[in-house]
């Protein structure tokens, strides 16, 4: 087919000649064999191969609810990811681009509150021991249970700690969220205003989260053997921080509301220092969009996530409160 052959060019008259000519038929001159035209594509040719490149392009890109730039579970039992909390956004993404980081476990819980160490406390206590009649009537049937006798003296503690309008302590029994509220800090999803950054806690070097020592070691060397596993097995790093998530629901399955990261700054990790953690910093690459929701977003609802804003100079920061204000 000669459109889809190589052409001899004309220095002449610039026009294509089939291949074996020697004079041009457009103007007579003599063809030099070295200027040869690119191939000319087939029209239908081309858009059949662009058809197959995009749906090659859709098989490798996993559009479904099991891909985590999806669907961000965050009540799932992998320890694959896991969320920051009571930090501001823009802070975070400061310090990570520009030093290394260490995740922060909640404080440990105490083995009993140094409040009941004070006068007030014990002679109130000691009052109740021989006054709570619903206390001296458990204790006489729990005799020679040594547990059972402890934990019958911690509610009575309480029922004095309520008395004096204090908290009641839970020990081993309280929560993530409410040993983190205990502590002043903020458990929930949503992150503090950019006007909290001047608060101390938010000017250190340690990415707070919502687990103990023990649960958040046990997820950041998951997350460390993946790391590693993906590096050596085919020199990828799949390590991000990911700022703000989208809400939304597909038309086929209303019912269920899926939760998708929106903005992505690629990170990398280090191995344990002398203090047994692992640092984290940004890899150097700009911030980008959720590419994959991106793509889910154009083929079900024919809409697009707004794109990076181009610096305006070489030093200029991102702001991601800017970027979500639009």
């Amino acid at each position: 087919m000669t459109n889809s052959e190589n052409l001899y060019i004309c220095s002449k008259c610039d026009k294509d000649n089939p291949i074996g000519s020697k004079y041009c038929t457009y103007c007579g001159s003599i063809l030099e064999f070295s200027k040869i035209s690119p191939s000319k594509p087939n029209d239908d040719n081309t858009k059949l191969a662009l058809s197959k490149l995009s749906a090659f392009k859709e098989r490798l890109l996993d559009l479904t609810a099991r891909n985590r730039m999806i669907n961000s579970n965050f009540n799932a039992r992998t320890k694959k990811h896991f969320r920051i909390i009571d930090e501001v956004p823009q802070q975070l993404y400061d310090k990570l681009s520009r030093s290394k980081m260490v995740f922060n476990p909640l404080p440990p819980i105490e083995a009993a509150p140094k409040d009941e160490n004070i006068s007030q406390f014990k002679e109130n206590l000691r009052k109740a021991e021989h006054t709570d009649l619903d206390y001296q009537e458990k204790l006489n049937e729990l005799q020679g249970d040594p547990e059972k006798e402890n934990k019958l003296l911690r509610d009575l503690k309480n029922k004095v700690r309520i008395e004096l309008g204090w908290q009641p302590f839970e020990g081993n029994n309280i929560s993530p969220q409410d040993q983190a509220k205990k502590h002043e800090i903020d458990p929930s999803y949503e992150l503090p205003k950019e006007d909290s950054k001047e608060e101390k806690k938010y000017q250190d070097t340690k990415i707070q989260t919502i687990f103990f020592q023990d649960q958040l070691n046990a997820y950041v060397n998951t997350v460390w053997r993946d790391y590693k596993s993906s590096q050596k097995e085919s020199g990828v790093n799949p390590l991000y921080f990911c700022f703000g998530f989208l809400e939304w629901k597909q038309s086929q399955s209303p019912e269920k509301t899926l939760t998708s990261p929106l903005l992505m700054l690629q990170v990398q990790m280090e191995e344990v220092n002398k203090r047994g953690r692992r640092k984290v910093s940004s890899t150097g690459d700009d911030i980008s969009i959720n590419l994959t929701l991106n793509e889910k977003l154009k083929k079900d609802f024919k809409i697009e996530l707004p794109p990076i804003p181009k610096k305006s100079h070489e030093e200029a920061i991102f702001s991601i409160e800017d970027y979500f204000k639009g």
